[in-house]
């Protein structure tokens, strides 16, 4: 269960501790490895300039609304949800961009994860996911978005662009972003993981 303190929130799981700041999208969620190694995952840039106006956890989900800036104008909300397995911890992020204005085109570019100290991309299911190693542990991240909701991989950077599409006014868009943390490379947990999150429907309240 998510400890809540206003905007700052913790999970304690045995593989890591995951951090969020609510009212710094921009820093992202940060994982830190049991053994001491930590990485920001799922940074945010261009909400770093909109207000935080709410921020509340229910049951796994810490879920936190933004209003419009000058650079963004659009009302956002932030879902940061955490699936947790024996074997494994397993993280989902879902994005929501709503605007009053006519004729907009929203672009969010996620990046991934930024300390890692090897790279490399498999294929599940014809999907791409980025995977991720750290120096003095076996364990492996993986990352990528909902193979529905992806605008465009950013070549040779660890970035998804979400929301390159027109967005009609009062009409609301989501994008859902999936990270596995797993104490070795086992693809079939891996797998196993990433299909449930490719299956399940989109949740009505996010």
């Amino acid at each position: 269960m998510w400890q809540l303190d206003h905007f700052l929130a913790q999970f304690e799981h045995s593989l890591a501790r995951v951090n969020v700041n609510a009212a710094s999208p921009e820093v992202g969620l940060t994982l830190t490895l049991a053994n001491g190694s930590t990485t920001h995952c799922w940074t945010i840039a261009q909400l770093a300039a909109c207000p935080l106006v709410e921020c509340y956890s229910r049951d796994n989900d810490i879920v936190a609304t933004y209003e419009p800036s000058s650079d963004f104008p659009f009302r956002s909300q932030v879902y940061w949800s955490v699936i947790e397995q024996p074997e494994a911890l397993a993280l989902e992020m879902a994005i929501s961009v709503q605007t009053d204005l006519l004729d907009t085109h929203p672009i969010v570019v996620v990046s991934g994860a930024d300390a890692a100290t090897a790279r490399d991309t498999i294929a599940i299911d014809n999907h791409s996911l980025a995977k991720f190693g750290f120096a003095g542990t076996t364990s492996a991240l993986l990352m990528t978005v909902h193979p529905t909701d992806v605008a465009g991989h950013v070549a040779g950077e660890n970035q998804w662009s979400l929301f390159s599409h027109f967005l009609e006014k009062g009409v609301i868009r989501r994008a859902r972003l999936f990270a596995a943390l797993m104490p070795t490379g086992d693809l079939a947990i891996a797998a196993d993981l990433y299909r449930r999150f490719r299956d399940q429907p989109l949740p009505l309240t996010v």
